[in-house]
Order: C-alpha cells, then sequence, then structure tokens
C-alpha cells in the first residue's frame, strides 16, 4: 500500500463520502516521510500519525462540508479520523487477526460485502449492529472494536491517510454499503465470553486484566490499566478506548461515563508526571547490554542532541566532571550544569562584566531528563559532596524549592539582617513550579524573573514594605520531558521567564552496578582551588574581556545575533548573549583570572550550544500554545481572514484567537493586516505569517467534487 502520498483533495473527497453517510470527522496528525510525528512531540510521540489534533480529541468530529475542507487542507497535511453513527461499528483486524478472522468466518459463516479499508497491518471491516437489540460491551470477537457512542466509543483512521510507516489507508476493493452483522455472528458475539478470552495483556511487566464483576477500587484499576497501555505508546484517545469498552464493563458497580472520564483524566496526568515520556528513552537496551560488557552504554536514539564540546570541561569544575565521569550514572553535562549554577551562586554578585546592563555570575540551570533514567538526582548529589567539600558555607545558602513569589522575598528578606544576600534555589519539581505559576494571582514568575536580572524585587504595600534589593540567587531545577511540554505555556516563554534558564538534556550514559562516591576519588587540590576560586570572587569590580577575546566575542556577538529560530524555540533562547556572557565569567572566576579570556569564552559558547539543542529535543518547533500551533499550520496554506481563522480552530470566542494570534506576534511568526475584500464594503482583518502577502486564498477553497472514497 505504500505509494505516492495522496492529496489533500483526495482526503477531503473520501471524508465527504463518509460525512454523507453520517460519520464525524476530525483532523488527526499527520507523520513525516521517516515516521516522526508532525505534534509538538515529534519522534517522542507514542502515536505518531493516529492521534487528534483538537484538544478534545475525536469529540471534536464534525459532519460540515466547508468545515471539513478548512480542517484537511491545512498545510501539515493532516490524515483524519472517523467517528461511526449509532448502529455502526468497526472491527480493527491487525495482525494476527486476519488469520482469526478467516477461521471466525469458516465457522459462522462468510461476512458479507461490506465496506473495508486496508491498513498497514490488517483492515477496518465496517458492519451494521441490528437497531433495537442490547450490544455487548468489550471487544468483539477479540478485536479492539470502535462505536460512536457508549462504551467502546473511539475512532479509526480514514482511507487516503498515510500511516507513520508510509503506508496508504485505502478502500479494499470497490466501495460498498456497510452490511448488517450476521445472526451467526450476532448470536456469537452475543455469547458469554470462554474463559480463555486473552484476558491477560502484557504491558511493561505484564498486566492481567480484572475479572467480570470486579469489586475492587476502580480508580486503582483505571490507573493500572492506563499506566500499562501509555508504557505501550498509545495515545490518550486509544487508551480512553480501552478504559470505557475494555475495564469499565468490568466493574460491579459501573461508573457513569462523566465519573470514568474524570478519573480516567485523573489517571492519565498521573501516569505522565509518574512514569516520564514512554518513547524518550529508546537507549535502555543498549544500556543493559552495554552492562553485560561492562562497557559505556551508548544510546542509540538518533534526534539526542550532540553532546558538547569538549571545551565545556575547561578549568577546575571540568577537571573535577572528567574525573567522576567514570565512576557514576550521572550524565556529564548534568554535573557540570549543576555545579557551575552552584559555584555561581556562592560568588556572590560582586564581580561582573557590562553587557547592556551588569551581568553577575548568578545561573539558571534546569536539567531536563525522565524521572527514571535522567539521573539528575545522582548529579545533584555528586555536585552538592564537591561544594561540601570545597566551600562548606554553600549548604547555608540552599532554598529548597520555590513555593509562592513571597516566599523567596521573605528568605532573602530574613537573611538582609545577617548580610547575607547569596541563596542557591534547588527545584527537584520543577513541574510543580509551572502548576504554581499557572494559578491566578501568582506573583512566582515576575519574581524569578527579577532574581535573574538582579533588580529589586518585591511590592510596597500599605503598611510594609517587602522589598529586597541587594539579592544574588541561582536555581537548580529538574524537570521531565513531558511535564516541560505539558506544564510551560507560551505565555511563560514570551514574557521571559523561559529564556532566563539554562536547559540541559540529561540522561543515563552509563550503568554502574556498585557506586562508590566518585568525590573520595578526586584530586583534593581541584577542590581546594574551587573554594579559593569563590572566596576571591567576593571582592568587588568589574571583569573586563581580554584584547583577544574581545575580538572572538565581536565576532560571536554578531554570529548570535543573526541566528535567530523561531517559534517557542527562539522565545526560550532569547537571552543568548547575556547567558553566554555570564557562563564566561563564571569560567573566569573559576580560573582566578582578572579577564575573560578565550578560552572561558569557547567553554560558554559550547555549553550554550549544548542547551539550545536541548531546547530544540524537547520542544520542537511549537509555540507552546496548542491554538497558537494550530494557527501557525493553517496559515502555511496561506492568509486567512479573522472568522475563517476562528472556523478553522474551531474556537468559539475571539478571545481564544486573539491569544493564539497574540503570541504568534509576539514570536514573530505572524502579523495582522486590514484589506478591503470585493465581496465586501468593510476592511477585513487579514491574519498571515509573518513577511507574507496580505492576499487570502480561504474563499477561493475550490468544493470537492464526486462521491467517491
Amino acid at each position: 500500500m505504500t505509494g505516492s502520498r495522496p492529496t489533500a483533495a483526495d482526503r477531503i473527497r473520501a471524508a465527504l463520502w463518509f460525512a454523507e453517510r453520517g460519520f464525524g470527522v476530525f483532523s488527526v496528525w499527520s507523520a513525516d516521510p521517516d515516521g516522526t510525528c508532525r505534534c509538538a512531540r515529534g519522534r517522542a510521540c507514542g502515536s505518531p500519525g493516529k492521534h487528534p489534533i483538537g484538544r478534545q480529541g475525536f469529540l471534536e468530529h464534525t459532519r460540515d462540508r466547508d468545515r471539513i475542507r478548512t480542517l484537511l487542507s491545512a498545510g501539515s497535511e493532516p490524515n483524519y479520523g472517523l467517528v461511526c453513527p449509532d448502529g455502526v461499528l468497526v472491527l480493527d483486524v491487525d495482525g494476527d487477526g486476519v488469520a482469526r478472522l478467516a477461521e471466525l468466518e469458516a465457522r459462522l459463516g462468510a461476512l458479507p460485502p461490506t465496506l473495508r479499508t486496508d491498513t498497514a497491518h490488517g483492515q477496518h471491516v465496517f458492519l451494521r449492529w441490528p437497531e433495537g437489540l442490547p450490544r455487548p460491551a468489550g471487544q468483539l470477537f477479540g478485536y479492539v472494536t470502535r462505536w460512536g457512542s457508549g462504551p467502546g466509543a473511539g475512532y479509526v483512521i480514514g482511507p487516503r491517510s498515510v500511516h507513520a510507516s508510509g503506508a496508504v489507508y485505502a478502500p479494499a476493493g470497490p466501495c460498498a454499503e456497510i452490511a448488517d452483522l450476521p445472526d451467526a455472528w450476532l448470536r456469537a458475539a452475543a455469547a458469554p465470553p470462554p474463559p480463555d478470552d486473552g484476558t491477560i495483556e502484557v504491558g511493561l511487566g505484564g498486566y492481567e486484566l480484572p475479572e467480570a464483576g470486579y469489586a475492587g477500587a476502580r480508580y486503582d484499576a483505571i490507573r493500572d490499566y492506563t499506566a500499562s497501555r501509555y508504557m505501550r505508546g498509545l495515545g490518550r484517545e486509544e487508551v480512553w478506548a480501552g478504559v470505557a469498552g475494555v475495564l469499565a464493563p468490568r466493574f460491579a458497580v459501573p461508573l457513569s461515563e462523566p465519573e470514568l472520564r474524570e478519573r480516567f483524566e485523573r489517571a492519565w496526568r498521573g501516569t505522565a508526571e509518574r512514569l516520564g515520556d514512554p518513547a524518550s528513552d529508546p537507549g535502555a537496551d543498549a544500556a543493559v547490554m552495554a552492562a553485560a560488557a561492562a562497557a559505556p552504554a551508548e544510546p542509540t536514539a538518533a534526534d539526542w542532541p550532540a553532546p558538547p564540546d569538549d571545551a565545556v570541561y575547561h578549568g577546575p569544575l571540568g577537571e573535577i566532571v572528567r574525573a567522576v565521569a567514570p565512576h557514576t550514572e550521572a550524565d556529564p553535562v548534568g554535573v557540570l550544569g549543576t555545579l557551575l549554577a552552584s559555584v555561581g551562586a556562592a560568588m556572590g554578585g560582586l564581580r561582573y562584566i557590562y553587557q547592556g546592563s551588569a551581568q553577575a555570575p548568578n545561573l539558571f540551570v534546569v536539567l531536563v531528563g525522565d524521572s527514571s533514567t535522567g539521573r539528575k538526582g545522582t548529579a545533584g548529589s555528586i555536585a552538592r559532596e564537591v561544594m561540601n567539600r570545597a566551600y562548606p558555607e554553600w549548604s547555608q545558602l540552599i532554598v529548597a524549592g520555590l513555593g509562592s513569589g513571597e516566599g523567596l522575598i521573605g528568605y532573602l528578606k530574613g537573611h538582609e539582617a545577617q548580610d547575607e544576600h547569596r541563596a542557591l534555589v534547588m527545584e527537584s519539581e520543577f513541574g510543580r513550579l509551572l502548576t504554581v505559576m499557572a494559578r491566578e494571582g501568582s506573583t512566582l514568575s515576575p519574581v524569578v524573573r527579577d532574581a535573574w536580572d538582579g533588580v529589586p524585587m518585591g511590592r510596597i504595600l500599605a503598611r510594609e514594605q517587602s522589598v529586597v534589593h541587594g539579592h544574588h540567587v541561582g536555581v537548580v531545577a529538574h524537570v521531565t520531558p513531558v511535564e516541560l511540554r505539558q506544564k510551560l505555556t507560551g505565555t511563560d516563554a514570551a514574557n521571559g521567564f523561559g529564556n532566563r534558564f539554562i536547559w540541559l538534556a540529561v540522561r543515563r550514559t552509563r550503568l554502574v552496578p556498585f557506586p562508590v562516591s566518585p568525590v573520595e576519588r578526586l584530586d583534593q587540590a581541584l577542590l581546594a582551588a574551587v573554594g579559593a576560586a569563590i572566596a576571591e570572587a567576593q571582592a568587588p569590580g568589574e571583569v573586563p574581556w581580554s584584547p583577544d577575546a574581545r575580538d572572538a566575542w565581536e565576532d560571536l556577538y554578531l554570529e548570535l545575533s543573526l541566528r535567530r529560530p523561531h517559534g517557542l524555540l527562539a522565545a526560550m533562547t532569547a537571552r543568548t548573549e547575556a547567558q553566554v556572557v555570564r557562563l564566561a565569567l563564571v569560567y573566569a572566576l573559576l580560573d582566578r583570572s582578572p579577564v575573560i579570556g578565550v578560552p572561558h569564552l569557547r567553554a560558554a559558547r559550547a555549553l550554550w550550544d549544548y542547551a539550545e539543542r536541548s531546547v530544540r529535543h524537547v520542544l520542537g518547533d511549537s509555540t507552546g500554545d496548542r491554538h497558537a500551533d494550530a494557527l501557525r499550520l493553517q496559515l502555511a496554506d496561506g492568509p486567512l481572514q479573522w472568522e475563517d481563522a476562528k472556523r478553522a480552530l474551531g474556537v468559539r470566542s475571539a478571545a481564544e484567537l486573539e491569544s493564539a494570534v497574540a503570541l504568534l506576534e509576539s514570536l514573530g511568526i505572524a502579523e495582522r493586516t486590514k484589506v478591503r475584500l470585493a465581496t465586501s464594503k468593510r476592511p477585513a482583518t487579514v491574519i498571515r505569517l509573518a513577511g507574507t502577502t496580505a492576499t487570502t486564498t480561504t474563499t477561493a477553497l475550490a468544493p470537492a467534487q464526486g462521491n467517491e472514497v
């Protein structure tokens, strides 16, 4: 079935054929030729080319012809999904099920000619269930069964869509109407299932469905089922279909659909936070094999960012990281990033370099890695041991987590009397911080931004003054890729919160079954050098460039200024120059150098380059806002009038569209203008990609003709 990719007109014709017969249609993400999903998760997506684009999934289906044309005309070449009308079911005959269907036909009689779609590994068989006959719960004949509503509700991918493998979903033979399920098949479907009906489903470590009449904790059952399917790479709506159609009918006390959905959504969120991204550590098997050979684990993920240049391991911290690397599973770049932020916080804000404003050595570093294999905590433990030995006062600077902006201000205010302005925030649950920030009235985002900038932070109230002036705050935080993608909004990026952090992708780099403290193996002279550098850095004064470094920075500054990406990546890396300068300053102070030299600049640039690759790996081309991402894809086909854009996104209020457009404008992706159309006396608002013409093509979409699938 692999062949040339069908056109948008092909998909529109097919989708309209189904819509005329009562099927609901909605847009589904497609995949690139290499199988990478075109959604924001990219290679990390567990269901490439199969999951809905809209937030409400298949519940956003429509039969409106114009809406279908708009949805399937997007520049992302979306696939589309089908929701059955009442009374119609689809058997997903896949893999070994193809041979089993032949056995069933030999025993129950051949199925009548009916609509079938060839899929990548089997067929979708469309059949009609008799009106008025109670419908059985669960899967029919052991196949995943899709119904239009109730238990088993879900969807199938429509013909002329393209599977991630490159196979094209296509009609199996001439188009046919949907046949009734024969009587013999109806009786077999209604009969009690045999004891060995395949109730064992293998997930991560094995998973067994509960028996019919299950009277245990229903949420626990939903959570366990969700986790087993999640780790097999199924998408949210696919897992929901299983919960509703396979698991829920086994409960002794049933749940209403809203109750079931609420529990499932809670379980889904908890599973993603607990288990991380199921597709983000494809090198785990290679790691196990490497351990057997007592060799480093070589990750196999082709899209993992290339490691930083060796220049990042300059100076005493670099030597420390190189020395401990063979004895720990932690990613060396994670250890280095944690140490740089820790040292920078301990140095205080009296030494600085002027770059538009005074840049102090305080750094905000976030390690981004899976909860199970990122070894973020291991990197933190090593850094803690190093700092405790090199500069024992360091432990007194630690602030455990950020619950609120007021909490950090209060901590710093309380230490002002002791003439202590330094603090290092250690936030092991950065996702929690993002959740707090999203609450109405939260002051956390502006406080964090002011902390990085070194400007006074706080508020002058009617009865008290709660403002901190001379603070010097560093941050070390940990987050999983799933949490970051789910909780970081486009607003966080656009308002400058995200680009104050240095994001470093980390993972386990080797297996060490019997670890010992790697710090015990360190040369004590290295630890003493770090302590001495921290002490010397607390003398006030500006650190200038060396003549050679000044020339190198002039060239690099021009290069960095010209290489501006778009979207969320651009917003998250918008403070490139300031971040590089701060890193170079820390490297210079660690060398106890009176100037910033070329090696310090080279090391800083190497680490920042890796940080940019990390952001691209984790966030891709996303803006962080669902509507903004969808609108950008729609604008790839040409400008849209305001009302056309609302229909294309499926939003009901102008405020939702305004938010998406404003975000794209702030990121330099889109712009709006007024144009006068021949069909109206009043000028119309048109949204377009930045730098394109204002000629709108939305009204020129030719209607799809014909009734062929």
